[in-house]
């Protein structure tokens, strides 16, 4: 069947003319770690990584993923994880901060255009930048909240109260059984939090109501959240900003859900690769709508406040319900698809920017705390 054909053309402008057009309302963002790396984050799946070499070498751990293994982690050994926390996860760990590609998630639901966020990440960060709780699905879980790692009790509590345990040296354990906590992040042999398993159960409907797709800063590599590209409608659009072109979703990946992207093949009509950094091919994109003063305002905005103040506090940022955008906010007039706004081809054709494209700056922003 011959499917009808959304983008104009399989490039920047065709995406820009579709994102402005009244078709386009419901954006689905499958987001992954390539959104956090400036950020600071370490990559959770790149084990080289030397913050995991070091755990490993330091507790004499059998494999870096044994940090992040259920079994592991109940029966021999807490201290690995912990440490990890203090180190790594805390959020007053590090002077991380959102990137641009987080700004620009928090921008498209304040314009009423996210129907909803599917991160793998549980660095919060998407929180951070003002996505609030009803448009995030978290998949491997969240630092937000916590609970007993024993099975038979599950006694909840709230990511705090486990963070200031470990900032004091405590070991923290539940109050209930004394088995130990941990954060409610997926490690290696649990299930997906329940919200995505009950998504998943119902077929996915938001993404059936998708018309457009973002797939930013995931190689598609792990299930179910690979197969999940494959769930919007035939006619959806689906763009890919990547690093590299053989990143993301390459065909044959999940094939027990679909083929995978149609990059450069015969027939492609809706998929298209914006080659390159997340962060300057968001800000590009926001050039040619019109948006950029738009995003460098909510990163300026961001700044002011303490990390431990920003994540703790109370929330600055509130629901997307009546932020509507506008026809007005669509405005073509200051859209120009010049060198600096760049052009994408369809077979990934590297785009061009600007010397102020790519990270903004910044510091500030909403709870993601009650």
């Amino acid at each position: 069947m011959v499917q009808r054909r959304r983008l104009r053309t399989l490039d920047s402008s065709g995406l820009v003319d579709y994102m402005e057009s009244a078709s386009c309302q419901n954006i689905v963002v499958l987001a992954g770690a390539g959104i956090s790396v400036k950020a600071g984050i370490p990559d959770f799946r790149t084990m080289s990584n030397s913050v995991y070499n070091s755990q490993t070498d330091r507790y004499g751990l059998p494999s870096p993923q044994a940090m992040f293994d259920l079994d592991y982690f109940l029966h021999t050994s807490q201290a690995p994880f912990y440490d990890f926390c203090v180190r790594s996860l805390l959020p007053s760990a590090s002077t991380r901060q959102p990137t641009v590609t987080h700004h620009f998630l928090g921008l498209l639901e304040s314009k009423g255009l996210l129907r909803r966020c599917y991160t793998q990440n549980i660095d919060m960060l998407e929180r951070l930048a003002g996505v609030t709780n009803e448009m995030i699905y978290e998949v491997h879980g969240t630092l937000k909240t916590a609970s007993c790692a024993n099975e038979r009790c599950r006694r909840p509590t709230d990511g705090k109260s486990l963070f200031d345990k470990l900032r004091s040296g405590r070991r923290p354990t539940c109050d209930k059984c004394g088995s130990p906590q941990k954060p409610d992040i997926v490690f290696f042999g649990e299930k997906m939090p329940r919200k995505v398993q009950e998504q998943i159960k119902l077929d996915m409907p938001d993404m059936r109501k998708c018309d457009l797709l973002l797939v930013m800063g995931t190689s598609l590599a792990v299930q179910p959240f690979a197969s999940f590209v494959d769930a919007v409608p035939r006619s959806t659009p689906r763009v890919f900003p990547s690093v590299r072109s053989e990143g993301s979703g390459r065909k044959g990946e999940y094939e027990d859900r679909g083929g995978g992207h149609a990059w450069g093949r015969c027939g492609n009509y809706r998929d298209l690769l914006l080659e390159g950094d997340c962060d300057k091919v968001v800000t590009g994109l926001c050039r040619d709508l019109g948006w950029l003063e738009e995003l460098q305002g909510r990163v300026r905005e961001w700044g002011g406040e303490g990390e431990e103040e920003r994540i703790f506090g109370g929330n600055r940022r509130g629901s997307s319900s009546n932020r509507k955008l506008t026809k007005e906010g669509r405005s073509r007039s200051d859209r120009s698809l010049t060198s600096s706004g760049g052009r994408v081809s369809p077979k990934g054709g590297k785009m061009k920017r600007s010397q102020s494209g790519g990270r903004l700056g910044g510091g500030g922003g909403a709870s993601v705390w009650p």
